[in-house]
């Protein structure tokens, strides 16, 4: 992924709401390749690919964030949907064995994930909102933002990620 962190996190958001939405996890018959594809550990297209070095970026911009939602557990998300993802393809190679309830597993990583994703990046976005704020309070020039305004939700609001499943 090209651009900047702020960017590729919210293209991560996206990507792994888009995962969450296939009609494959209603069955449990999600293609593992195509799972990890979104995931960014097959492929490089994907917005999850290399998002750590983002999110590390982010992280040492605003501390806060580590209070909010852990990145090495927001991380180990990522590795432990990828792992399940890669051990359905196993199960079904055997064929002596069950992927569906690796499939299942994954697809609560991948909740997990997306909402950690969506707890940093309201977070983001308020620490955008506010410094915004602050320079239009010293009469500071404001550059655009190409993302737009966004609601927060719930976890902007103070929600903890770190306790959630």
């Amino acid at each position: 992924f090209e651009g900047p962190p702020r960017e590729q996190l919210y293209g991560a958001v996206d990507a792994i709401s888009d995962l969450q939405q296939l009609e494959c996890w209603s069955d449990l018959s999600c293609d593992g390749d195509e799972i990890r594809r979104y995931l960014g550990t097959v492929g490089t297209k994907s917005p999850v690919f290399k998002l750590d070095k983002a999110l590390k970026r982010l992280y040492t911009e605003d501390p806060d964030l580590e209070e909010a939602v852990d990145l090495e557990e927001l991380v180990g998300h990522i590795q432990q949907a990828d792992f399940l993802a890669y051990s359905t393809l196993f199960a079904i190679a055997s064929g002596g064995m069950d992927p569906k309830p690796y499939m299942a597993d994954c697809q609560k990583e991948v909740n997990k994930l997306g909402k950690k994703l969506k707890v940093v990046k309201s977070l983001v976005q308020k620490a955008e909102a506010d410094g915004g704020a602050r320079q239009r309070q010293s009469g500071a020039s404001i550059p655009g933002n190409a993302f737009g305004g966004g609601e927060l939700d719930d976890a902007a609001a103070g929600v903890n990620a770190n306790t959630i499943g």
